[in-house]
């Protein structure tokens, strides 16, 4: 169920359920990449802004990031690029 966020003001009760995963690739030259995904998923009863009742409402999605970094010689930093949400999901909360 997709729920307008304009006419919510509240939730009353909300479960949330998050499982991420990843993966590093280092490479000994010093480069390395990543890659990050979480699943989420709501369930909960959100208040109405204009009346104030409530309505029951499930939500479940995928945010996906990656990035690239380089270790620069003698180890004196990173440099590092990342994306985070690729898919731009709107978060629930």
């Amino acid at each position: 169920m997709e729920r307008d966020e304009d006419s919510f003001a509240a939730f009353e009760k909300v479960k949330t359920h998050r499982v991420p995963f990843g993966i590093n690739v280092f490479h000994p030259s010093g480069i390395s990449w990543s890659f990050g995904a979480t699943y989420l998923y709501q369930d909960g009863r959100f208040i109405r802004n204009t009346d104030f009742s409530t309505q029951s409402g499930d939500r479940d999605l995928w945010f996906l990031d990656t990035g690239l970094r380089y270790r620069l010689p003698r180890r004196y930093g990173f440099v590092s690029f990342g994306v985070n949400n690729l898919l731009d999901e709107d978060s629930p909360y």
